[in-house]
């Protein structure tokens, strides 16, 4: 990095402290935060209320962690909370701090309930197995909050939603199934659970003189392996693109807990028995038909002419294997889940039948569609079968459109094109090369070095089209949001009108111009599902937090005031006088049945 380049990124690092105020700047430095999770989580101190009687106790101040390590998500947090954090305290008078953490970490404070926060920004990543309702529906279920192990994101915890959640896992019909989902979804929208900002979008820059690209509705990026497939280098045979260090840290890749990575992998070097297209389209792929019986406890698959990268036939033998190797092995396989089998049976060489002991719909939509066909001997010559998390191909033998020519982990990897893949024919090599940061990254680009960069920050945008004629810029609007999670297991995200105080608030307009140069659209209505998602349901059964995208001061303080809240003498906001402030069950805990009767006292779901 040039003496220049770094003199910008201190100013903008200023610029970004500055913005959140001289209080949180201290506590980035490493100085202190106005909440660290110790004494008393529900009070902000009992100092009298002065002439309002009516008053109740001083409510603490809000703090927002966001990833701190994330590079592109990082960049877009930091250009746009200094502005949430002045819209809100703007709005209610009262004070906001934005708290840095490191990934791993800021998941921690919410799978373990730590309640180091009010309010965290995260993203959902357009994974294309996300458009099957079943991730963005059941993690919000009561069974997922507290100390589960799980991350429920808002802590949230309503019977009500828990039973349509579970329900639509075992629903009978999709029809059963996509009413179930908008009833929860409708549930989890009316209780203001998530505080949508702007749709994620995906963002690449192609260079158009090397390139012909096919981005389809999803993009160009990892999330869309179809792009990769289908995009076509000019004039030559190898395509080289970005990719994080995260994608090539191992070649046993079902080891790595990521649905980023997992879709990669699973669609590249691996082909499932489905996937979701570039159009977010579900498509059989190694699959030549699947059909549901037995009020959805039976689905069986039959398998397309399809060999593996070493010339073998793929054949039931490996579908029954990938699927008991990914059930059987849940602590090596973080991202597999556990469909409810009762057995899977070989029919023939290419017929395989699932059997469920409840019906499972998911199976075709969600798992089939995340996760590639493994060869068999292959895993087992190399022990994958009893020690999965030592298991080393050798060599690489894949099911999916490439294999692996070449493997430096954490550098580079190397695919050429697998001659006999049933659905694609690849007429390119791929090589993808990790770039340290975003810097590095644009200017391998506008040096020709790589033939088209995904996951752009909208910062560099500007720099690359004003130094590159050949250049396009290609942005997706994805099906997932950036989000504030408010945590409502304590006070005072607990209540609802201080998430809908949030909510209205905050200027989503501005963030947008903020984050992504105006190439998004506000995101108006609680929910985490987007416009595009094939299961959002719709706008009259969800519930909207304002209909200005600049956001409304004079609503939020409302939305409070209408509650009993008010401000001291001091100018201190506090709680009605009547207020519950104690949290809905103990830090670092699970909610409890006499509260939650749908749940047993270890916080299990009781069907």
């Amino acid at each position: 990095m040039s003496d220049q380049e770094r003199k910008a990124r201190s100013i903008d690092r200023r610029w970004f402290l500055q913005g959140l105020g001289v209080a949180t700047a201290t506590g980035l430095a490493g100085c202190g935060s106005s909440s660290d999770g110790s004494g008393d989580e529900n009070s902000g101190g009992n100092e009298s209320p002065g002439e309002n009687e009516n008053l109740g106790e001083k409510v603490p101040p809000i703090d927002i962690e966001y990833w701190s390590n994330l590079a592109t998500v990082t960049n877009f947090s930091e250009s746009v909370l200094p502005g949430f954090k002045k819209d809100i305290e703007e709005a209610i008078d009262h004070e906001v701090n934005v708290k840095p953490v490191e990934f791993s970490s800021q998941v921690d404070n919410v799978i373990n309930d730590t309640r180091s926060h009010q309010l965290s920004f995260w993203v959902h990543f357009n994974v294309p197995d996300r458009l099957d309702p079943q991730e963005m529906t059941r993690r919000y279920s009561i069974d997922w909050a507290g100390t589960t192990g799980r991350d429920n994101p808002p802590q949230f915890a309503n019977c009500e939603y828990t039973d349509l959640a579970v329900g639509q896992e075992s629903a009978k019909t999709e029809t059963e199934r996509e009413e179930m989902v908008h009833n929860a979804h409708s549930i989890l929208s009316e209780e203001l659970a998530t505080i949508p900002v702007v749709p994620n979008l995906e963002i690449s820059a192609v260079n158009t003189d090397t390139v012909d690209a096919t981005p389809g509705g999803a993009g160009l990026g990892p999330i869309n392996p179809s792009g990769y497939i289908k995009t076509t280098p000019k004039g030559k045979d190898t395509l080289v693109v970005n990719i994080d260090a995260n994608f090539v840290q191992t070649l046993n890749y079902p080891t790595i807990g990521s649905s980023n990575v997992q879709s990669w992998w699973n669609q590249l070097t691996h082909s499932g028995l489905t996937m979701y297209d570039e159009n977010y389209e579900l498509k059989n792929i190694l699959a030549k038909s699947i059909e549901v019986s037995n009020e959805g406890r039976t689905i069986t698959a039959e398998l397309k002419d399809a060999t593996f990268h070493n010339g073998d036939p793929i054949t039931s033998e490996d579908v029954k294997f990938t699927f008991e190797q990914l059930s059987n092995n849940p602590g090596s396989y973080s991202m597999a889940g556990q469909p409810p089998y009762e057995s899977i049976e070989i029919i023939d060489d290419r017929t395989t039948e699932f059997n469920f002991s409840e019906p499972f719909l998911a199976m075709k939509t969600k798992t089939m569609a995340r996760w590639g066909i493994f060869h068999k001997e292959t895993w087992v010559n190399g022990g994958g079968d009893k020690n999965p998390e030592d298991f080393e191909f050798d060599p690489f033998v894949g099911s999916g459109p490439f294999t692996v020519e070449n493997f430096q982990a954490g550098q580079s990897i190397e695919l050429s094109p697998h001659d006999d893949h049933p659905v694609f024919s690849p007429d390119h090599n791929l090589f993808f090369r990790v770039y340290q940061d975003q810097t590095s990254m644009v200017e391998a680009f506008l040096s020709d070095e790589v033939d088209y960069i995904t996951g752009v920050s909208p910062g560099s945008i500007d720099r690359i089209t004003g130094q590159k004629e050949n250049s396009e810029i290609i942005s997706e609007t994805g099906f997932l949001p950036y989000l504030l999670y408010p945590q409502t297991s304590f006070a005072p995200m607990k209540f609802r009108e201080m998430r809908k105080a949030i909510g209205t608030a905050i200027n989503r307009d501005k963030a947008n111009q903020l984050g992504y140069n105006g190439r998004s659209e506000p995101a108006m209505f609680s929910t985490p599902l987007m416009e595009n998602h094939p299961y959002r349901p719709s706008e009259d059964t969800l519930t909207k937090f304002t209909d200005d995208p600049q956001g409304d001061s004079e609503a939020a303080r409302k939305a409070l005031t209408d509650a009993g809240w008010g401000w001291d003498s001091n100018g201190n906001l506090r709680y009605p006088s009547d207020a519950d402030l104690s949290a809905r069950w103990p830090k670092e805990s699970v909610p409890q049945p006499e509260d939650f009767p749908c749940i047993d006292g270890e916080g299990n779901y009781k069907e």
